[in-house]
């Protein structure tokens, strides 16, 4: 039944592909018209849907750009031509990764789409079991707030599109960007949804960690909400919001931080699924090839006589590491590499380590440890600063590395964002906690191996650049497209 649930699954992906990412009209008499007759139907168009997170643009982009962009890593200058631009701050309209994300995310949105338009309309009493019905419709909702959740964070505004469309559809063909205010609405619209309706947990643990569920919405809406906080158009109780949405994950029993022994289990080839996972993506230990993106920019491959990955740490990661000997994390984030491979490099990244066996490891995407550093980060903004001390001794505690000697809520939000960077490095969130406050974070360190004359800074000039640009290919397409300022 599995095996066939697949092949429904490809059909409906089949049925779905073949055309621009804004107008994806069926290539095959299979439509997703005629495709949706039962309850197994659904399921196959929800696998088809939670497909799209593991494409090669999503984990990459995910993670790998969003690491080599920020002050966590440098690019080795003789890899990945992408990555470099990244990491210099020279991203331009033809950007790949860019162009990818963008068409993946919204292909995703489609399948969503599709689902939330036909289920309605399925009769089959197995969708009326325990809820059945009401889950497939918080998953959709789920994936769609969470793939505009990422549109926003990498482009701003973004065309809001809630239907299923066709390349004939005059409205897709011309649709324009909505304002960011609208966007963000409409994510927390999806997210509550899918929290009020989806299950705390499923039949097996790999389930209740690769699928959507009440925790994991909760989860997003947390980040969402301390996201919106920080800019212009806030909600008056923002912080409130989000410190409320991340305690519902805290209390939620499903989940509680791993041991300390046990903090690289999380990302390791043989591990995955643990007890501080909230929704990660699931590689089913497939073997690493050519095609795996991620991997092969974080990989170390020790052959040759140059040992070389594209992503490699940055000093100031290294030094904050050091400053805090016995930190339990320093061995499971970062790989000593043999000086004799002449790297010239002193580490490389071990967080995505696909082992001896070359298997994938899944992809975490949110864990407990990022929410409740949510939470503290949120108390402290209300002038609940003596909890938020707790939640971030929480982490220091695991990491044993000692209470902070922080006290006042200045020196209290430094220490949390000095947290989340040891915490969370190489996990896809520190661009995007650099991003909630441009004004601030100018000058993203320096690329240790390249020479004065090529170092790019991100100065008050170059903030543009923590958005990303439309890609010239969608703009000649649709002319009502705006592009972001500065790519222009």
């Amino acid at each position: 039944m599995k095996n066939y649930s697949k092949i429904l699954a490809a059909i409906f992906i089949f049925s779905m592909s073949g055309c621009d990412i804004l107008d994806p009209q069926p290539i095959s008499d299979i439509s997703s018209e005629n495709f949706f007759q039962s309850a197994e139907h659904v399921e196959a168009a929800m696998s088809a849907t939670y497909d799209v997170l593991q494409s090669n643009s999503i984990g990459r982009d995910f993670k790998a750009s969003a690491t080599a962009g920020s002050d966590e890593a440098d690019t080795d200058p003789g890899s990945g031509g992408n990555n470099n631009r990244m990491n210099r701050h020279e991203v331009n309209a033809d950007h790949g990764p860019a162009r990818d994300l963008w068409r993946e995310l919204y292909q995703g949105i489609h399948r969503a789409n599709d689902i939330l338009e036909r289920l309605p309309g399925v009769s089959d009493p197995a969708l009326e079991i325990n809820n059945k019905r009401e889950q497939l419709l918080g998953e959709a909702h789920f994936l769609r707030g969470f793939f505009y959740w990422n549109l926003a964070k990498w482009y701003g505004d973004v065309p809001i599109i809630l239907q299923t469309t066709t390349s004939s559809d005059p409205d897709v063909l011309n649709v324009e960007r909505d304002p960011l205010p609208e966007v963000y609405d409409q994510i927390i619209a999806d997210l509550t949804f899918a929290e009020a309706n989806l299950p705390e947990s499923y039949e097996t643990n790999q389930f209740t960690r690769g699928r959507a569920t009440t925790g994991a919405a909760a989860a997003v809406l947390s980040k969402v909400y301390l996201r919106r906080a920080y800019t212009e158009f806030a909600g008056s109780n923002d912080f409130e919001m989000a410190a409320a949405s991340a305690q519902r994950v805290i209390d939620n029993p499903n989940y509680s931080l791993v041991a300390p022994q046990d903090f690289f289990s999380m990302f390791a080839a043989d591990g995955g699924n643990t007890v501080e996972s909230i929704f990660e993506i699931q590689t089913e230990n497939i073997e690493l090839n050519s095609g795996d993106d991620l991997y092969r920019e974080f990989e170390a491959s020790e052959n040759g006589p140059r040992a070389r990955a594209r992503i490699i740490p940055n000093q100031k990661l290294i030094d904050a590491y050091n400053a805090n000997p016995g930190d339990i994390r320093k061995d499971a984030v970062l790989k000593p590499m043999d000086p004799a491979q002449n790297s010239g490099f002193e580490f490389y990244i071990n967080k995505h380590d696909v082992g001896e066996g070359q298997l994938i490891p899944n992809l975490v995407i949110l864990r407990l440890a990022d929410i409740i550093l949510v939470r503290a980060e949120a108390l402290n903004a209300i002038g609940q600063t003596p909890e938020a001390i707790n939640l971030l001794n929480m982490i220091r505690d695991r990491a044993q590395i000692g209470n902070t000697t922080a006290t006042t809520p200045d020196e209290v939000f430094q220490a949390i964002q000095d947290e989340r960077f040891v915490e969370l490095a190489f996990e896809g969130h520190r661009w995007h906690d650099l991003s909630r406050f441009p004004a601030n974070n100018f000058e993203w360190g320096r690329n240790e191996l390249a020479t004065a004359a090529e170092v790019s800074f991100m100065d008050e000039n170059q903030t543009y650049q923590f958005l990303w640009p439309i890609n010239n290919r969608e703009l000649d397409i649709n002319k009502n497209l705006r592009q972001n300022p500065g790519y222009n």
